[in-house]
């Protein structure tokens, strides 16, 4: 009876209900840059399922720096009765790129080894109609000048609490830097008659 009562106390002391993560996945779980996704834990199924969408929308093919983007995160499946997200967004050297903001009470940012993830909370667990889920954030592109890196993961959970039974999204987005290119173009040159 002993070390059934014990473990009980450990998974409430992490956060963990069941097997879930009701405040988000710990860090570092986006599937980019070499990080796992959140089938580390939710490994019964194949990820992207076709019957499913994960979106990013607003996110710009290309970033102009110091603008300010509002994007929304799309997660849609039939079996979705409760979801999560972990999303980062990197320039090529895995450093974060831009200031991701949070403007709901459904998702938080956490941060470790100087990463900056969005993520969602306890009160974003919960779809706003049965097959979606949906968060919104702002993003400020803060000094970026190359090519940032979006990565996203996303768990269809069935809502019973456990590892299994649940279907994992992942979508990884380039945007690249909006600096206007200047191609020299080729002059019409005009020839002076010759006067010899």
């Amino acid at each position: 009876m002993m070390p059934v009562l014990m473990v009980s106390v450990l998974l409430l002391g992490t956060g963990r209900v069941g097997h879930g993560f009701e405040a988000g996945a710990p860090p570092g779980h986006t599937g980019g840059f070499g990080e796992p996704d959140c089938r580390a834990c939710h490994a019964d199924s194949d990820p992207n399922p076709a019957d499913g969408t994960l979106k990013v929308g607003g996110f710009p093919d290309r970033v102009v720096a110091d603008a300010h983007y509002e994007l929304e995160i799309v997660l849609e499946h039939a079996e979705l009765r409760s979801s999560g997200f972990q999303l980062a967004l990197r320039s090529p050297d895995g450093k974060p790129a831009g200031k991701l903001v949070s403007l709901s009470k459904r998702t938080r940012l956490v941060e470790e080894a100087g990463q900056v993830y969005l993520q969602h909370t306890k009160d974003g667990l919960q779809p706003e109609r049965d097959g979606t889920a949906r968060w919104v954030f702002r993003w400020i592109a803060t000094g970026v000048v190359g090519p940032v890196h979006l990565h996203v993961a996303a768990n269809v959970a069935n809502d019973d609490m456990s590892a299994l039974g649940d279907y994992i999204f992942t979508l990884e987005r380039i945007a690249v830097s909006g600096r206007a290119r200047i191609r020299a173009r080729p002059r019409s040159v005009q020839r002076l008659p010759d006067r010899f």
